[in-house]
């Protein structure tokens, strides 16, 4: 897609990217999560938290944006890996596309250039979490060369939900000059 500009993200940028993660999670989420609890996701306290977060963010986090004509068309947050001990290893937290964008490369792009900072940060490795049988993620992922581990660990959403992690070796010859 011609005039997508990858790139870190800004404080301006919170309520859009509240507003992509909401949008994004109704969709992609519905008939896995219950309708009244995506119905319920509200962008406007979600603003205020990425916000927050851009304005200072913590622990070698970071946030990205792919914007085309001043439109935010996906989003994407990663950091140090939360639940290690290890410096080398980076957690994909968030990684969300406008609905009207899905399945148009912008996701893939937008994984790779995150992939590529993170490396460039120092990081060897990298994992996320995908809630299990989610196959169009599973199958996104795989097509980006993650794989999927034998570890998972269940989290509260509408009700505790197993997810299963996924890693990727990150590679030192994809970050940019």
């Amino acid at each position: 897609m011609t005039g997508v500009v990858l790139r870190e993200a800004q404080v301006a940028d919170a309520s859009a990217v509240a507003k992509v993660s909401v949008a994004s999670r109704r969709l992609a989420r519905r008939g896995f999560y219950a309708d009244s609890y995506l119905e319920n996701l509200n962008s406007e306290p979600l603003a205020t938290e990425v916000g927050d977060f851009l304005n200072k963010p913590a622990g070698g986090w970071r946030m990205w944006v792919a914007e085309q004509a001043g439109e935010i068309l996906a989003f994407a947050k990663a950091g140090p890996r939360t639940d290690a001990n290890s410096g080398s290893v980076a957690e994909l937290d968030e990684l969300y596309v406008e609905p009207s964008h899905f399945r148009q490369g912008i996701g893939t792009r937008l994984l790779h250039f995150v992939e590529s900072e993170l490396a460039a940060a120092g990081f060897d490795h990298a994992i996320l979490w995908v809630l299990e049988d989610d196959g169009a993620a599973e199958a996104f992922y795989v097509a980006n060369g993650w794989r999927a581990g034998d570890e998972s660990k269940e989290l509260l959403k509408d009700q505790p939900r197993v997810f299963r992690l996924w890693d990727k070796t990150l590679s030192r010859a994809a970050v940019r000059g």
